[in-house]
C-alpha cells in the first residue's frame, strides 16, 4: 500500500503512537495499515492474520504493534520491516 488508500471493510480499532506521528488501524478485512498522521497516508498494509483484526495497540517505543485477531492468534509485527516477528496462537 500507499498513498491514500484507505481500509476496504470497517477499521474496529486505531492505535496511535506516543509521539502521534504514526497510527495503526485494525481492520475486518484481516489487515492492519499503518499511517503517518501528518500526512494522512497509508505507508504499509500488515498482512497474515486471516479473518478480524479486533485490536491493535503500539509499543511504548513505537517500533512494534500487537494485534488481536478472531483467527485465534495475536501477532506482533515490526514498524520498521513492515512484517509479523512473532504469531502467538
Amino acid at each position: 500500500g500507499g498513498g491514500r488508500e484507505g481500509d476496504r471493510k470497517p477499521v474496529n480499532r486505531v492505535s496511535i503512537s506516543r509521539e502521534g506521528h504514526r497510527g495503526v488501524s485494525a481492520s475486518s478485512d484481516g489487515t492492519l495499515r499503518v499511517w503517518r498522521l501528518d500526512a494522512l497516508a497509508c505507508i504499509g498494509v500488515l498482512k497474515g492474520h486471516t479473518d478480524d483484526v479486533r485490536s491493535v495497540r503500539i509499543s511504548a517505543d513505537g517500533m512494534l504493534a500487537l494485534s488481536a485477531s478472531t483467527d485465534c492468534t495475536l501477532k506482533q509485527w515490526s514498524l520498521e520491516t513492515m512484517r509479523c516477528t512473532y504469531t502467538y496462537s
